[in-house]
Order: C-alpha cells, then structure tokens, then sequence
C-alpha cells in the first residue's frame, strides 16, 4: 500500500469518526448540548479542546456573540468545552427568561378563571420552553391575593393542579362578592330615585314661587289703577304735588301750581 493510500485511510477514517451536530436550539440549550454529547459518546470524543472546536462551529452569529469574549479567549484547554457549555447554558437562560418576562409582564388574569388564564400565557410562549417554577412564578403573581396566599401552602402540586385548585377557591370567593354587588347596585338605584324626587320638588317649588311673584305683581299694578286720574287731573291742572294731595288743606305750595289762581 502507497503511502497516499495510507493517507486516504486516514482521511475516510476521520471523516467516519465526525460528529453529525444539529443546528445550536436557541430556546432549548441544555436539551441541545445533552443531544451533542451523545454524539461525542457515540463517536467516542473525550477531549475539551476537541469538543469545544466542534461547539463553536456549529454556533450561528447571534449564538456566537453571546459567548463573545469565550471565543475571543480561550479557557485553558484542559475544560475548554465545560467552561463554555456551562457560560453558554446561563446567559442563554438569561437571555430566555428576559424574553419570557417581556412577553408575560403586561398579562392580566381579568375575567378569566386561573385555568383559562395559565393555557392563555402557555400560549403567548408557543415554542419558548421554561421552567415550571419560573412559570409558575409568573402565573402565581397575576391570582387575587387571596388565592396566591392559600395556594403557597400548595408549591408541591403541578402547575396544572394549582390551577384547577385556584378555579375552586374563586368560584367559593365569587359568590358574596356577587351578593355584595347586588346590594351596591340597589343601594345606587335607590339613591338616584332619591335624587331624581328631590329634583322634581325643587322645581316644583321654583315654580310656585314664580307664581306667587307674578300675583304679588298683579295686585300692586291694580293698587295704583285708580290714582291714575289723579295723575291725570295734576297734569291737566298743573297743581303742585301738595295741593294734589290735600286740596284747600294743603299748608305748603311749590311752583308751578295754579290752585291759588283757580280759588
């Protein structure tokens, strides 16, 4: 056998011994690298420089750049590969829990029961995979503080279980929130039926009052009727305002006044 011979054997020998890695899970980091290392199993690769090579080639660029400073500077090669499992593993979980948090922060159970309202943020995280006490977490801090305080005697059940627990204690709590309601809402019937009565009665009043204004006026208009032809005769006689008023009597005259002249 040539040495080129050799050489290929070598080569198909090499290639036989690589790792098929898929592409880096983003939203799944720890699942991804537990997937790799039966590869390495498989294909019987033990060093961390070796196993750190192959990790770093299969990263996209948004990946890379979260373990920048790794790939700019190297662990020693001796736990290359931990160091950059381990590094990688927390900043993307970070980086999830971030992303998770933005999407769930504005989330409010309003109307919903708190099943409804687990299954509405499972929903919001569609592919995005997180931990059940992270989850739980989230969902807990949206429960009426009543339900959060029964149910953290509870934190061994399942997500799904505290869920169907918290939809019991809230059909319990609903019922004298109802009854209350109710009674707010004929105490509020009432009051108003009281306003709308005070307000007929005020303008009741306002409009006798007018009536009696427009009597009292009428009366004084009669009142003064029959000095009119006095007035009348004063300003035909030209008599002062004395001897209008007391004839002969009058003691005191002003001018212009013709009774002396007419007597």
């Amino acid at each position: 056998m040539s040495n080129e011979d050799i050489k290929n054997s070598d080569d198909i020998g090499i290639i036989s011994r690589t790792p098929h890695l898929p592409p880096f899970w983003n939203d799944k980091p720890a699942l991804w690298f537990a997937a790799v290392e039966a590869q390495f199993s498989k294909y019987k690769i033990t060093s961390e420089s070796t196993k750190y090579d192959y990790i770093i080639s299969v990263l996209n660029s948004d990946t890379a750049s979260e373990i920048e400073d790794i790939i700019i500077n190297p662990p020693a090669p001796t736990q290359a590969y931990t160091v950059l499992k381990q590094t990688l593993i927390k900043r993307l979980s970070i980086s999830l829990y971030k992303r998770v948090q933005k999407i769930l922060v504005h989330e409010e159970l309003g109307d919903r029961t708190p099943t409804q309202f687990l299954r509405h943020l499972q929903s919001l995280l569609g592919p995005l995979q997180v931990q059940d006490d992270f989850l739980t977490s989230m969902w807990l801090q949206r429960m009426p503080v009543n339900v959060q305080q029964i149910l953290q005697g509870q934190s061994t059940l399942p997500l799904s279980d505290l869920a169907s627990l918290a939809d019991k204690i809230m059909e319990v709590a609903a019922t004298p929130l109802v009854a209350s309601t109710q009674i707010h809402e004929d105490l509020a019937k009432r009051v108003n039926d009281l306003t709308n009565r005070l307000d007929h009665l005020t303008d009741l009043i306002k409009k006798s009052t007018t009536s009696e204004r427009a009597g009292y006026s009428r009366t004084r208009y009669r009142s003064r009727s029959p000095s009119t032809p006095r007035k009348q005769y004063n300003q035909q006689g030209n008599l002062c305002w004395y001897h209008t008023q007391f004839g002969k009597r009058a003691k005191r005259c002003k001018s212009p006044c013709t009774f002396s002249k007419n007597n």
